[in-house]
């Protein structure tokens, strides 16, 4: 069954700040349902949709994150606003998911952090990836409205340039969110796990535009980039194929000092700022841990996933040594890995371009 069904108008759920979330998450069907032609101007923030409630671990709903169907409308999904975007992940289905029906529209999905789920991160019409039209004149849910093509984009210690081209309806004035992904989406389009920004554009007689909008880099935490058009009545496109922006940010060394779990100087704490140092390069991991003779990390949970190229070096520990045999191994190893107390997941996954 869903987690919440809404039948109704004007309800809120969740809200902009930590004490009114909702962890919805763990239902056999979809997380949240909107149905029927009552069901318009709700409003839907700051919830955890297939997650814990740290907001990390996989609890996905069965079905879709969010649906709306038989006729709901008008309903807000999210915002480009503080605290008010719903993370929205490891749902079976899509992340959101907006039903084949004229009636479906007006729906605004933005800010939201969208990744990670079965489907597509947003699905209009729930038939997979909708290819855009010259003029986007066809109808359905949100009015099928089209998507941005997104140009090569660029990542600097600073700002994040991303360019690209919109067609739509001509003379509309259209909101564009951007999003950073960790990992690239199977289907080549989205999701949108950080978001990055927004901007206006506008199109001319022709229904066309072209864009190139600079975007703070503080939240560029993966190199796959993708965004989406909304038009001003609410609705919101699926997510632009993927672009990877290529970036000027010099590689770094993160190190180990200590065999905690957890905090300054832990393997995990290493593994979360290579993740999220996105450079031209990869980063490289080593090791300087005080002490004689091996040392042992042993995790208490699953380490972080590797989402981007990182060189994890063992041999940087003082006191190992290279293997020099074609035969036989004769070096000396003194950092191991021991994951039999982090649980049943898999102790960590390796992303492509990683060394260990």
């Amino acid at each position: 069954q869903d987690g919440i069904r809404i039948f109704s108008s004007a309800n809120i759920i969740g809200g902009t700040n930590a004490a009114a979330r909702n962890v919805i998450s763990g239902n056999g069907g979809d997380g949240i349902e909107f149905n029927g032609v009552d069901a318009t101007l709700n409003q839907t923030y700051g919830n955890f949709i297939g997650t814990d409630a740290s907001g990390i671990l996989n609890r996905g709903n069965s079905a879709n994150g969010l649906l709306i169907s038989t006729s709901a409308r008008s309903n807000y999904l999210g915002a480009a606003l503080p605290g008010a975007g719903n993370i929205i992940a490891y749902n079976s289905g899509d992340g959101i998911s907006i039903v084949a029906a004229n009636a479906h529209t007006n729906n605004p999905c933005r800010g939201n952090a969208i990744y990670l789920n079965g489907d597509l991160g947003i699905d209009l019409a729930a038939n997979g990836v909708s290819a855009n039209d010259a003029g986007d004149a066809d109808v359905g849910a949100n009015q099928m409205q089209n998507f941005p093509v997104l140009t090569p984009a660029s990542h600097t210690p600073t700002e994040v340039l991303i360019g690209g081209t919109l067609n739509g309806r001509a003379s509309t004035t259209f909101v564009l969110d951007f999003y950073a992904n960790a990992q690239r989406d199977p289907t080549g389009s989205g999701e949108g796990q950080y978001y990055l920004g927004a901007t206006n554009v506008t199109t001319d007689g022709a229904g066309n535009t072209s864009f190139t909008v600079s975007l703070p880099s503080a939240n560029f935490k993966g190199r796959f980039v993708s965004a989406t058009a909304t038009d001003p009545f609410g609705n919101t496109s699926e997510f632009a194929t993927n672009l990877t922006a290529v970036s000027t940010v010099a590689a770094a060394t993160f190190t180990v000092i200590n065999t905690n779990d957890t905090g300054v100087g832990s393997l995990r704490q290493a593994l979360l700022d290579a993740n999220a140092n996105i450079a031209s390069g990869p980063d490289t991991i080593a090791f300087n841990i005080p002490g004689s003779g091996v040392q042992t990390n042993r995790p208490a949970s699953a380490l972080p996933v590797i989402t981007d190229a990182v060189i994890i070096d063992g041999y940087t520990q003082p006191g190992t040594a290279t293997n020099t045999s074609a035969t036989a191994f004769n070096g000396t190893l003194l950092i191991r890995l021991d994951g039999t107390q982090a649980g049943s997941a898999v102790a960590t996954v390796l992303s492509g371009g990683t060394e260990f």
